[in-house]
């Protein structure tokens, strides 16, 4: 594909496979529908393989505050209903350093009153990887399960890690005109709910490339480096 000519627009996810854990799966997209997909082992190496002006939704927290909360994911949380337990609490930016869980919680129970789960712990790996190019106006934060709820009008029905959950994901991807073939190349051993996660992150890109989509939280007195945080779709 030649990224020099178009711009691209690039969702990306966390990727497991059956021999890596923090990869990182893209699916490409452009005007028309889905380009490709690719699987990188280090978040740098995806942003070099699609450089401008290509646009990147990414499901990671970008942007961090001292607060307990932020009210991105307030916000996601709200329209998602029953599914809000899908967006993880982000943690304060102070404890992004620690080199440990338990240095990590006591930092964010001394910040903001709150202890840190397990689960979001193990997402720092990926947040610091992502918080070195924060500073990117082209690399925003979005989150699938909203992106999905956008796309079909309302939170999906069944999960995504269920069969039920996955053809009605793909539905209303290849509805949007995204379908994803069963050959993937390069991310075919990539787990299904992560390259359909992928993908409607690269919906939600396409979207704001064309100023049309939806932000949330719509008005936000939080920033991270003059930048407001929000979460797009």
């Amino acid at each position: 594909m030649s990224q020099a000519a178009q711009r691209f627009f690039v969702g990306v996810d966390g990727a497991a496979t059956t021999t890596r854990r923090n990869g990182w799966v893209a699916v490409v997209i452009d005007a028309q529908g889905f380009v490709g997909a690719s699987y990188h082992e280090a978040f740098a190496d995806l942003v070099a393989r699609y450089p401008a002006p290509s646009v990147l939704g990414v499901d990671i927290p970008i942007g961090l505050t001292r607060a307990p909360t932020r009210d991105a994911d307030a916000a996601a949380r709200a329209e998602l209903g029953r599914r809000g337990a899908s967006v993880f609490p982000a943690p304060v930016r102070p404890a992004l350093a620690a080199e440990s869980y338990e240095e990590a919680c006591r930092v964010s129970e001394e910040t903001c009153g709150r202890r840190l789960s397990r689960q979001v712990w193990g997402l720092f790996p990926r947040i610091r990887e992502v918080d070195a190019y924060r500073g990117e106006a082209r690399i925003h934060e979005v989150h699938p399960e909203v992106s999905f709820r956008f796309l079909g009008g309302a939170p999906p029905a069944l999960s995504k890690k269920t069969w039920g959950g996955q053809a009605e994901r793909r539905r209303l991807l290849a509805a949007a005109g995204i379908t994803v073939p069963d050959d993937l190349g390069e991310a075919s051993a990539v787990t299904a709910d992560d390259v359909l996660d992928a993908a409607a992150a690269a919906w939600t890109a396409r979207r704001i490339a064309e100023g049309v989509e939806v932000v949330l939280p719509a008005q936000t007195r939080q920033r991270d480096g003059g930048r407001p945080i929000v979460i797009r779709a």
